[in-house]
């Protein structure tokens, strides 16, 4: 398997998000489940 190596806008980008994650929490999902109907076995 070969290894990602980001590029520093990447990183930018990432620890952004991790920030904005931390102040705000993370965003509850808006669409349902596809597996709604489909019973646990």
């Amino acid at each position: 398997m070969s290894i990602r190596h980001l590029s520093r806008l990447d990183r930018l980008l990432m620890a952004g998000e991790h920030a904005l994650e931390a102040i705000a929490g993370t965003p509850p999902a808006t669409r349902p489940s596809p597996a709604a109907g489909i019973a646990e076995s």
